[in-house]
């Protein structure tokens, strides 16, 4: 008797489950998992860095994240990286005790294929960098006081930038610690 009733119960909640997916994916925004992050951040933070705000997911307009497009994030630059299939950025913002930041951005552009001509691109990777042995290709751009770099691994580019030149040795280790995580 009792597994009678268990049964209509448990398919009345597979159903309700089933309708409220169904509604959550009608408003065309889709909820990334923290999972996707965890894999891809390290859990080690940068050496004196805690975070300033919380890991931000930006999509596609046919596919926006929980913080909106690329474009609520990057506006009109973003054109760009959805020219070589930009799929989803994940943004991540740390401060250290002096006030510096580090920014992290990892753009999923699909294939190895399309982060490649990504970081071809002149538009995103410009002339004038040096090299760097970290992922398939490293480029580094020193305007001071801020230091940038942008690596890509697999279907990843990812791009690390502080203000203050200084921590150049922090920024390396921190790409070599994600580069270890793709």
């Amino acid at each position: 008797m009792k597994n009678t009733i268990k049964r209509p119960v448990i398919f009345l909640a597979l159903c309700v489950l089933i309708i409220l997916f169904g509604l959550s994916c009608e408003s065309g925004e889709v909820q990334i998992s923290g999972e996707y992050a965890n894999r891809l951040i390290p859990a080690s933070l940068p050496e004196g860095f805690s975070p300033a705000d919380s890991v931000r997911y930006y999509g596609t307009k046919e596919h926006p994240l929980k913080d909106g497009t690329i474009f609520d994030y990057i506006n009109g630059g973003s054109l760009v990286y959805l020219e070589h299939g930009l799929r989803e950025t994940i943004h991540a913002v740390y401060r250290n005790r002096e006030g510096s930041e580090l920014v992290l951005d990892i753009f999923d552009m699909g294939t190895p294929e399309n982060v490649l001509a990504a970081f071809n691109n002149e538009e995103i990777c410009p002339q004038g960098y040096q090299v760097c042995d970290i992922g398939n290709g490293c480029k580094i751009y020193n305007y001071e006081p801020d230091y940038l770099l942008y690596f890509y691994k697999s279907k990843y580019l990812v791009f690390l930038s502080t203000t203050n030149d200084f921590l150049k040795d922090i920024v390396l280790s921190y790409a070599k610690n994600i580069e270890s995580n793709i």
